[in-house]
């Protein structure tokens, strides 16, 4: 049985909008796929973890706002304070506080995990050169020891990679300054995921069942 969920009337669009009790890793999770245009993500997160329909979470999404005190509907950028009604256009936004600003995130066991998901959904195949992968998907990156990237600057993992994204690969992922920096002081890591052309940061070796990737 879905549990029962306050809910607050937005004025702008006439509609009762779910308040959802998110934990600092389901904050990180939504940020991050909003961040990266993939709100087909975060419509499935709140779906399997809330018990929503399509409707009720492409409206959570529409009142979803990012970056942190910008109204998702008018140019007001001085929010102050989550689930707030905008006082320019009368939006209600969720404006969630920000799990970036401290070390809050990256000391939370399921940091990492909610990473390797957005990496994945990163690769972008079909950007590069080899076109005998143009088709492949990740399904998958195994978590990694944070002690290990900060002493040695990366990490080979395993990663599920090809036509129907379960081809056992091994993945060295290099991290860049930034990345190191970021999780010492607890900032947005997925930051530092690159959005350049996928040629520039990802190399694939197919028929060795190889891939690395290159963070900022």
């Amino acid at each position: 049985m879905k549990t029962e969920l306050h809910r607050k009337f937005c004025k702008a669009c006439k509609q009762e909008i779910i308040q959802l009790p998110l934990t600092v890793e389901q904050k990180y999770y939504l940020h991050g796929a909003m961040k990266s245009d993939l709100k087909l993500f975060a419509a499935n997160k709140l779906k399997s973890e809330f018990g929503l329909n399509k409707v009720e979470a492409e409206s959570v999404l529409e009142h979803l706002n990012s970056p942190f005190g910008k109204c998702c509907n008018c140019e007001f950028d001085e929010l102050k304070d989550e689930n707030i009604e905008c006082p320019n256009c009368g939006k209600l936004n969720y404006n969630l506080s920000d799990p970036y600003v401290s070390k809050e995130f990256s000391e939370h066991p399921e940091w990492c995990l909610t990473f390797c998901s957005l990496l994945e959904w990163s690769l972008k195949f079909n950007e590069l050169k080899n076109e005998s992968v143009h088709h492949f998907w990740c399904d998958g990156i195994t978590e990694f020891s944070t002690k290990e990237a900060l002493e040695n600057g990366q990490v080979t993992t395993k990663a599920w990679i090809g036509h129907d994204g379960q081809g056992d690969y091994q993945m060295t992922i290099i991290f860049g300054q930034k990345f190191i920096e970021t999780l010492r002081s607890g900032g947005n890591m997925i930051e530092c995921i690159p959005n350049e052309d996928a040629n520039t940061w990802v190399e694939i070796e197919p028929e060795l069942n190889r891939i690395t990737v290159k963070l900022k």
